[in-house]
């Protein structure tokens, strides 16, 4: 049995065989409450991590961002995990939450696209500090006082996957376009299709606009 407050390295340890292997996807039913308990972990450290600023009355001039490298993909499109080997939702998209100093949009929420390289120029800009060459990402600060635009895609590969084949992926507000050479294309709707589980180009009425794109 797994324990909902192990963390995820752990846990794993826990669902492997005799000679190291993941559990196969037919027993990994369980794996689902996985993601839950490394969010509990976490937050072990978080919580008293914020307490520690309050007391010492440095957080409400903090910057504070909470994000995640990658998510975790259980088996939706044939991975465990998938770390460097998906491009679908579940390990590409991750939390972006910002505590800003002074408070200052206090529980908004923006639904605009960014990229995890958008954090450095991000931290540079409310630092005040400037930055001798440039990044590959963008202040965000524009996003959040509602002067700019967000990203209009994002573009994503990963080529340490089963076949080594590298996977392309293209990521808009609309949808999600996966290419690769070995396989047709995909095509994924967002945000009806969330978890990805409908690639439009197996349906028999899929929009025009997804013809268009992979022409």
């Amino acid at each position: 049995d797994l324990h909902l407050c192990l963390p995820l390295h752990e846990a794993i340890h826990r669902l492997q065989d005799r000679d190291g292997q993941i559990v196969p996807r037919a027993d990994a039913g369980g794996l689902h409450h996985l993601p839950c308990g490394e969010i509990r972990h976490a937050d072990t450290y978080i919580g008293p991590f914020i307490e520690l600023l309050k007391r010492r009355k440095r957080y409400n001039k903090s910057l504070i961002i909470l994000t995640s490298g990658c998510g975790d993909e259980l088996y939706q499109h044939g991975f465990m995990f998938g770390h460097s080997r998906s491009v679908y939702e579940g390990v590409q998209r991750v939390p972006l939450i910002m505590k800003l100093p002074g408070g200052l949009h206090f529980g908004r929420r923006i639904s605009e696209m960014t990229a995890v390289c958008d954090i450095t120029p991000t931290i540079l800009g409310y630092a005040g500090i400037e930055w001798p060459i440039e990044l590959d990402g963008s202040d965000l600060a524009g996003i959040i006082e509602g002067a700019a635009q967000g990203r209009q895609f994002v573009p994503i590969a990963a080529d340490k996957n089963r076949t080594n084949v590298p996977i392309y992926a293209l990521r808009t507000a609309e949808a999600r376009f996966l290419f690769r050479a070995d396989e047709p294309a995909e095509v994924y709707q967002h945000p009806s299709d969330g978890v990805e589980a409908s690639n439009l180009l197996k349906s028999e009425e899929k929009p025009q606009w997804v013809g268009d794109a992979v022409m």
